[in-house]
């Protein structure tokens, strides 16, 4: 009898730099315990030398669970400390709700981008 193998969650992080100071990332698919690091790391290198503001568009991520929340707060926390700030945007459904029940949409650490109603 074979063993069922765990899947690693699918959680696809895509970015881009522009040159004036802006990274943007997209995630996708499910951010939980074993795949918030995946979106914990592409946070970071998206803030190389130059980088003021990330933005992060959720609207394709499915789930997202306290790994992943935590991964958001870190990353949070330190482009505060580095005088920058991180935007989500299109945070609908699962996420949505998750952030919601946390507190984290209340914790003034996201940007709110009110050209967008579904920033924070």
């Amino acid at each position: 009898m074979e063993s069922a193998r765990l899947q690693e969650p699918a959680l696809d992080v895509s970015s881009f730099v522009a040159s004036d100071g802006v990274a943007v990332l997209a995630a996708s698919g499910e951010c939980e315990t074993g795949s918030a690091a995946r979106l914990e790391t592409a946070l970071r290198n998206a803030l190389g030398d130059g980088v003021t503001h990330v933005y992060l568009d959720l609207s394709e991520l499915s789930f997202l669970d306290s790994s992943g929340i935590r991964a958001l707060l870190v990353l949070a926390h330190e482009q505060e400390a580095q005088g920058a700030r991180l935007r989500l945007s299109g945070v609908i459904g699962e996420p949505l709700r998750a952030l919601e029940l946390t507190g984290v949409l209340d914790s003034g650490l996201f940007a709110r981008s009110p050209e967008d109603g579904a920033s924070v």
